[in-house]
């Protein structure tokens, strides 16, 4: 924008500014725009000079006929001469006997300066707002229906008044019981020793009676560019003096004779600041607030200064803080506080700044999102399952695994920290596993103690993370430690012992030996790492967590932990993965297109050696040598090359559609477009005495409430499973099976009525 543009925008704000009434003279602003400069402060100091000096008392009452007799007594009493100060009543909401009220006053004490005015909408702020255009004078202040002032109030307020200058009085509260000074002056009077001057440089010092409307004086000219909003229910006051504050940057001031200029506030069980147990209030409206201040200081960010900036962070505080207490005692509410902060925008920080002071957990998963992982998805469906923030120490795992930035923003909104530790990526090394624990410890240690988590929550596979949970628990006692594993770390899915074997100083070097040699000591040489992974939550942790009861029995049977198996059995319990709530699944997109007239089965996820669909391909291929054509494999994976070579073979490519790997909620998204999905065993018969693997994916399917077909090892976890209706299970690798299971599906889908309805 060029100068001339600039002056030009300048003076049609300043005429329109004038017409609005919003100043009386645009002439400051017509000087300005000649050197593209323009100085609030002289303006205010010029329509201040315009205003006759005095005091503009703007007193909102809501059927106030019953108290508002005490206000205008202190008004009465003051010692001020009465040509220097007027009182602006502003009746709203449904009438009741405050005119007659007043008009005795007007009758009795015509030398005190009343305007009565009045308005239908209810709502101290609308009133304020009305009160403050019919102000006369250069000054102002707010008192309360329910309030009352000192004597001298006026006076030393008005003795210490500047056009570009706020002036602060002191607060005594009142009620039944009687008076207290207010916590609110206490602060203003540690503002004054802290500066060493009346005169206050820091609006964080005086935060709190910068957060009320009353007990203060202020240039009218100043507050004519601002409104209280009407459309917040509570905490308008708070929202008008912070814009005052940070767009003005008014001078703020404590006079020295402070004391006899006191405001005296009834505080009232109905009141507004006791409504802490409702939702409405304690959340919804305080999240309304908080979007105010947002919205603001993304507009002057450019122009604050440190000072603001810090100010603005006690305003952000300070309404979290009643979100945070009512938190704490409803729990239960905490999704709800989240779905308020979605549908109003909340800033990200904002929503930190409250899980700050509520995570009491930490979450140790090496494999976390945004990298794209089985292990990062289980723990960011366990910690929203919790529906509670925490804190989480993972490792970067950019060399091993891709980033889903889709991931990482559905789990943000419950972190209250995430430290990403940039240790090497190993599964099976001693070292990168020692150094993330040890810095997993650090960043334990660095937590600040008044935020020191209760407990610690660790997931294996992944080994390291079992390391870094005991490494934090020795050192640590009272932590409480749930140690997950996902699957058996000791024996791989061969029933073979895995390889890795660390150093013998290796745990004395961690501070682990000692913790071995008195809880097992029968294990103190113990070398293999994968033994100590388990090892360690069965003797360390409070708490031990098994997907399905075949992978505990399995686990806990093993021969070498026999001294332990007791209390790790004590300890531990049942807990499946989780499913994602419903509207997770619209999240995505359904990329995978499908024919409506045919039965569409859909595989996600990967092949092991194990898990594989040889005998579904073979299945099919029977199914289409005998003509039978009206079914589609939809597989969607990342390593699907041997499979396509074996369809190629098999002469069946019409038959099933291979699709490359799609985001994680794309997946689910697309499960829904599928009639039936497809899971299968692992194959462990004549490997290991029972099948301890349940499929994670199925986790996922269960939570599309979609058919899905099980391919499934007699007694295993996946055929104990509670499937959703019209769900089918096979015995896994039969394939004459399997080809029966096909057929029924076609014959089931394949009607004169569903081909009707697809062509439609």
């Amino acid at each position: 924008m060029d100068d001339n543009t600039k002056k030009e925008m300048l003076l049609i704000a300043a005429d329109a500014l004038q017409s609005y009434g919003r100043i009386k003279s645009s002439a400051t602003l017509r000087r300005h725009a000649g050197s593209l400069e323009l100085d609030t402060s002289e303006i205010f100091s010029e329509q201040t000079q315009e205003r006759p000096f005095g005091v503009s008392i703007i007193l909102p009452t809501f059927k106030g006929a019953g108290r508002i007799s005490r206000a205008l007594d202190s008004l009465l009493d003051q010692t001020e001469d009465r040509a220097n100060f007027e009182v602006v009543i502003v009746s709203n909401g449904p009438l009741d006997k405050t005119p007659d009220v007043v008009a005795e006053y007007q009758k009795h004490h015509s030398e005190l300066q009343i305007t009565f005015l009045r308005t239908k909408t209810a709502g101290a702020s609308n009133a304020r707002n009305i009160g403050l255009r019919h102000a006369r004078f250069a000054y102002c202040t707010y008192l309360d229906d329910d309030d009352y002032i000192s004597p001298q109030y006026i006076s030393v307020l008005l003795q210490h008044a500047e056009p570009n200058r706020l002036v602060f009085a002191k607060i005594i509260d009142f009620d039944e019981a009687g008076q207290r000074p207010s916590p609110i002056s206490d602060q203003v009077r540690q503002a004054v020793e802290t500066e060493g001057s009346n005169h206050i440089s820091r609006p964080f010092y005086v935060r709190s009676i910068l957060s009320m409307t009353c007990a203060k004086l202020a240039p009218t000219a100043c507050l004519l560019y601002f409104d209280f909003d009407v459309d917040l229910h509570s905490g308008e006051d708070v929202v008008f003096w912070t814009e005052v504050i940070v767009k003005h940057h008014l001078n703020l001031y404590v006079p020295e004779d402070i004391d006899e200029a006191v405001y005296y506030r009834e505080v009232r069980q109905g009141s507004v600041s006791r409504r802490t147990d409702d939702f409405s209030f304690a959340v919804t409206e305080r999240l309304e607030v908080l979007l105010r201040i947002q919205k603001m200081e993304g507009l002057v960010a450019s122009t604050i200064d440190a000072e603001c900036k810090t100010f603005l962070q006690s305003r952000y505080a300070g309404q979290s803080g009643f979100i945070i207490s009512f938190l704490r005692k409803y729990k239960e509410r905490y999704r709800d506080f989240l779905s308020e902060c979605r549908r109003l925008c909340i800033r990200e920080d904002i929503i930190k700044m409250v899980n700050d002071r509520l995570a009491d957990t930490l979450v140790i998963s090496y494999c976390f999102p945004p990298f794209n992982d089985t292990s990062a998805i289980v723990m960011t469906k366990r910690i929203i399952g919790w529906q509670w923030p925490v804190r989480v120490i993972s490792n970067d795992m950019g060399d091993r695994r891709s980033r889903s930035a889709e991931l990482y923003n559905v789990i943000v909104p419950y972190l209250a920290s995430h430290v990403e530790l940039k240790t090497s990526v190993s599964f099976a090394h001693e070292r990168p596993i020692r150094e993330f624990a040890e810095q997993s410890l650090k960043s334990f240690q660095a937590i600040p103690k008044t935020k020191t988590p209760s407990k610690i929550y660790s997931r294996s596979m992944w080994a390291a993370s079992s390391f870094a949970a005991a490494l934090i628990k020795v050192n640590n006692p009272h932590v409480m430690w749930t140690a997950e594993f996902s699957d058996p770390l000791v024996l791989d899915i061969h029933g073979e012992e895995r390889k890795g074997d660390v150093p013998p100083d290796w745990l004395t070097s961690l501070g682990l030996l000692e913790a071995i040699e008195k809880l097992a000591p029968d294990h103190a040489s113990t070398s293999q790492i994968f033994r100590l992974a388990e090892l360690l939550p069965y003797i360390l942790a409070d708490e031990i967590v098994f997907t399905n009861e075949d992978q505990r029995h399995y686990m806990l049977s093993q021969p070498w932990l026999q001294t332990v198996r007791d209390r790790a059995m004590s300890i531990s319990m049942i807990c499946p993965h989780p499913s994602l709530p419903s509207e997770y699944y619209s999240m995505g997109r359904a990329s995978v297109s499908v024919d409506m007239t045919k039965v569409n089965i859909g595989f996600f996820g990967s092949f092991y050696a194990t898990r594989g669909l040889r005998e579904v391909l073979v299945a099919l291929k029977h199914i289409s040598a005998q003509g039978v054509d009206g079914v589609v494999l939809h597989v969607v994976s990342s390593d699907a090359s041997a499979l396509v070579e074996e369809v190629n073979a098999f002469g069946i490519s019409a038959l099933v559609q291979v699709h490359p790997s799609l985001p994680y909620f794309d997946c689910l998204a697309s499960f829904r477009s599928m009639d039936y999905l497809l899971v299968n065993d692992a194959v462990t018969a004549g490997i290991k005495p029972v099948n301890p693997y349940l499929p994670s994916k199925l986790s996922d399917y269960l939570g599309a409430d979609q058919p899905i077909w099980a391919l499934v090892e007699p007694g295993s976890s996946l055929s104990k499973a509670n499937l959703p209706a019209g769900s089918i299970m096979s015995t896994l690798g039969d394939e004459t099976e399997y080809s029966k299971t096909l057929v029924e599906m076609i014959r089931a889908k394949y009607t004169p009525q569903t081909v009707e309805l697809a062509a439609l």
